[in-house]
């Protein structure tokens, strides 16, 4: 799935390359969607949904002994 960017949208997206984006809502007033188990990332000219790995993750699940 593709958003293509047109516009205001262009210039945000020139500063913002490979950023995280459900759920925002874009200098033209377009709400990227939430997907589950997809990510919506801007790339170029469009914002791409692709799939989120089940392994990735910011968190660190245990403490080291």
């Amino acid at each position: 799935m593709l958003i293509i960017l047109q516009g205001q949208d262009l210039a945000f997206a020139q500063i913002a390359q490979g950023a995280r984006v459900d759920g925002a809502t874009l200098p033209s007033g377009l709400k990227v969607p939430v997907t589950p188990g997809f990510k919506w990332i801007i790339s170029g000219q469009v914002v791409r949904c692709i799939e989120e790995a089940n392994n990735q993750t910011n968190v660190q699940a245990e403490l080291p002994e």
